[in-house]
């Protein structure tokens, strides 16, 4: 589940193709961070607080929505010739608080942690969060590793215009997915 399309990894592999890897660190590292923390808090039972909170679910859901919208906005007008001192990628804290409202993340570590720890106590969780740490890591790298490597690939503008929209229609094809769940 870490490796298909979804959210963070459309977001990463747009920020590497127009920002490229360097730039791209704190992103991935915010992703990394707050989604081990968000399987973590899973396994520690805020999962279930989640499943029995319908207004909590309602109000991230929207919450997601509204942030996918912003960033399908962002990634649709990035450009290397417009405005170039205002383009920037992520920032840490951003893709670290993105993920308690990003909807695919809450669902892998709802499941998961349902799945798996059964009474399983700290020790499990640690491991469960473990194994997605390596997950995430694999995942964040792979898709700003796509990103740069399509950089390579595209030289005119028109091009990468097209691709920081086909990105931007990826994220915002989640959207009603996000709302119907």
């Amino acid at each position: 589940m870490g490796l298909t399309p979804g959210p963070n990894n459309l977001m990463l592999a747009a920020s590497g193709m127009n920002f490229g890897w360097r730039r791209t660190l704190p992103h991935i590292g915010g992703v990394f961070c707050g989604f081990s923390v968000l399987v973590f808090a899973a396994g520690l039972g805020i999962g279930s607080l989640y499943a029995r909170l319908p207004e909590l679910q309602s109000t991230l859901r929207w919450v997601g929505a509204a942030a996918l919208i912003y960033l399908a906005w962002r990634i649709a007008s990035a450009s290397r010739t417009e405005h170039p001192e205002d383009a920037r990628p992520l920032r840490f804290l951003e893709a670290l608080l993105f993920q308690f409202a990003n909807p695919k993340g809450w669902v892998f570590a709802i499941t998961a942690a349902t799945s798996f720890l059964s009474g399983g106590g700290l020790a499990a969780t640690a491991v469960l969060t473990g194994a997605a740490m390596c997950v995430t890591l694999l995942s964040t790298t792979t898709w700003t590793l796509f990103g740069t490597a399509l950089a390579r690939l595209v030289e005119s503008e028109r091009a990468r215009r097209i691709i920081n929209l086909g990105f931007a229609l990826g994220l915002l094809a989640t959207v009603p997915l996000i709302l119907a769940s």
